[in-house]
């Protein structure tokens, strides 16, 4: 008896692994690219990449007329925001493009559904009721996207107010002898510039509290002052144009004026310094000549300072 046991112990493990070999069935096909194009036809998927850029240039508008307050553009801001719509537009199409987003598909899908599942769903879509979902699928994605929005938004602001005090106090840290004056920290006065030299970069003062201009000129530099927010998107598409201006042109220096204080989520109206400067609108630049004479501000600087840019082309 016990001979006998021990002799079906010992090939227990041999009857486990047929049994496994024969219960367990082997793994299965994944789907082919010939059938996750089709699916991808039959789920209207490329609307998906048409959803997105629309979405995204619809974000822009909404942004754009935020920061101009209810007021026309300028020819000057004009030119700004379209620069700004075709380089986010060029930007949104190059990743956004049906053909990658579809390679893109074509990986995931393989790795995700197996053949057998990927037929099912082409009986699906292939069917009066699988169109009519594929019909409104966008539309659905469209309209829980916008809730999604509405609600992460104010999140979203408060995050990068912690972010633009993070770099603020960071700035301030780490500049350099070759830099001129260091950025405050977020709320700190700032020493006035040093008349006799240009930094290599712009500076950033003020940070919503009153200013006195005069401290920042640099003498025997046309020194633009330039009226910004984080929270604008015109004033954003505007700093770099600026920062090259800056580099570019020897005779130039560009001052950036924060009007917003800190922990202040979207463009702060009410700051000191709005109120010291009576802005309404954003950027808002003062052109000063290099004897120090206020020589163009509003809408006559946006456009010498246009011209400016331009030329550097």
């Amino acid at each position: 008896m016990l001979r006998q046991a021990a002799l079906v112990m010992g090939k227990a493990p041999l009857l486990l692994v047929l049994t496994l070999a024969i219960a367990l069935p082997g793994q299965a096909a994944p789907a082919t690219t010939a059938s996750i194009d089709k699916l991808l036809i039959l789920a209207k998927t490329e609307k998906v990449s048409e959803l997105f850029i629309a979405q995204l240039d619809k974000g822009v508008t909404m942004g754009v007329q935020r920061a101009l307050n209810g007021r026309a553009p300028t020819a000057a801001d004009q030119a700004v925001i379209d620069s700004m719509r075709r380089q986010i537009t060029a930007a949104a199409k190059d990743t956004l493009s049906w053909p990658k987003l579809k390679s893109l598909y074509e990986k995931v899908y393989a790795d995700i559904f197996s053949q057998e599942e990927m037929d099912g769903l082409i009986a699906f879509y292939s069917s009066p009721t699988g169109q009519a979902f594929a019909e409104k699928e966008p539309l659905i994605a469209q309209q829980v996207n916008g809730v999604i929005q509405g609600q992460m938004a104010p999140m979203m602001m408060k995050i990068q107010s912690i972010i633009q005090d993070a770099v603020q106090k960071l700035q301030s840290a780490q500049a350099s002898e070759n830099q001129g004056p260091a950025l405050a920290p977020a709320g700190a006065a700032v020493a006035p510039q040093d008349r006799h030299t240009k930094p290599r970069l712009p500076i950033e003062i003020s940070y919503g509290q009153k200013i006195a201009l005069k401290d920042y000129l640099v003498t025997g530099k046309t020194t633009i002052f330039d009226f910004y927010s984080e929270y604008c998107p015109p004033c954003r598409a505007l700093r770099p144009l600026l920062r090259k201006l800056h580099r570019k042109r020897d005779d130039i220096a560009v001052v950036k004026v924060n009007i917003n204080r800190p922990g202040v989520v979207g463009i702060d109206w009410g700051s000191p310094v709005a109120g010291e400067f009576g802005l309404r609108s954003i950027p808002h630049l003062k052109v000063f000549s290099p004897d120090g004479k206020l020589q163009a501000e509003g809408d006559d600087a946006r456009n010498l300072v246009a011209d400016w840019i331009k030329a550097l082309d």
